[in-house]
């Protein structure tokens, strides 16, 4: 059986993670104020209170994700793939992918305002509405997907290793799983709220 290709891409926001630990919510950007929520209650309220302003917060901040992971696609994805993206936000990722060529995207999201935004782009063949649980199985369907991409949700307030099990479930053998987020977040920060 083929073995799944697993690639990790460190992504970037202006200013390090380290010093968030002691800060308030109030006294940073929007992109890393949901490090700050609790619970996936919390989480799904953030996302979608922030998601009329998402594209505008991002562009101002230089958030480089979605340009690592076009990158990354390049190099590991074949156009004609079936891509879950998820933690698709509004879209931005999936309108960077769908212009090189990569038209086969399915979004999911975990915040219904967001996942609005994103079906605005008309880009994916599907959209998934889901808060993904830690340690439980998703709706996805398994061995599904040629690739599955992640950029920006392995943070706290988002998704960890405990979500992994399930997200590689949705890949077929031999299948591309892209994950991006900051070098900080590879291992567990409990201090952070981050298992």
């Amino acid at each position: 059986a083929a073995e799944t290709l697993f690639v990790f891409c460190s992504t970037l926001l202006t200013g390090p993670a380290e010093s968030l630990q002691k800060k308030k919510m109030s006294e940073v950007s929007p992109l890393t104020q949901s490090f700050f929520v609790k619970d996936a209650s919390e989480t799904q309220k953030y996302y979608d209170e922030w998601a009329k302003t998402y594209d505008q917060d991002v562009r101002h901040h230089d958030y480089n994700g979605p340009k690592y992971l076009l990158e990354l696609c390049h190099k590991y994805v074949k156009p004609t793939d079936l891509i879950l993206c998820v933690g698709a936000g509004t879209g931005t990722e999936g309108i960077l992918l769908h212009g090189a060529g990569f038209k086969r995207l399915h979004a999911h999201e975990g915040s219904l305002e967001m996942l609005k935004e994103a079906e605005k782009r008309g880009v994916y063949e599907d959209c998934i509405f889901e808060l993904l649980q830690p340690n439980q199985q998703s709706k996805f369907k398994t061995g599904h997907y040629e690739a599955m991409v992640c950029i920006g949700c392995f943070v706290p307030g988002g998704l960890d290793e405990r979500h992994l099990e399930d997200l590689l479930r949705t890949l077929k053998p031999g299948g591309t799983c892209i994950i991006g987020t900051r070098e900080i977040f590879v291992t567990p920060k409990p201090e952070m709220n981050y298992p």
